[in-house]
């Protein structure tokens, strides 16, 4: 599933970017690369993979996590993360297919 993020500010998120492109200009088999996506205000991002957080410094939340070279703020997964988090962003299913 895809999503869209529509945020009241500037953030930065952490999710699984599409990509079918080896690095090399050949066209691969689809998969998904973690990533920081920078999120501009009032400019919907469409088309990502799983959201897993927020960069620590777009939001003051006590519970971070660190997962490899990430450290972030998670959301909720599942069901529920098709919402507003933190009164400042808001997912949405996408209208990119899979």
């Amino acid at each position: 599933m895809r999503y869209k993020v529509t945020s009241k500010a500037d953030i930065i998120i952490l999710a699984n970017m599409p990509t079918k492109d080896d690095g090399e200009g050949k066209v691969t088999k689809p998969s998904e690369t973690l990533m920081w996506v920078p999120v501009f205000a009032n400019k919907p991002t469409d088309g990502l993979g799983t959201i897993l957080g927020v960069d620590p410094r777009c939001v003051h939340e006590s519970k971070v996590v660190t997962e490899g070279h990430f450290t972030y703020v998670p959301i909720g997964v599942g069901k529920d993360c098709c919402k507003e988090h933190f009164g400042l962003f808001k997912i949405e299913p996408s209208s990119v297919p899979d």
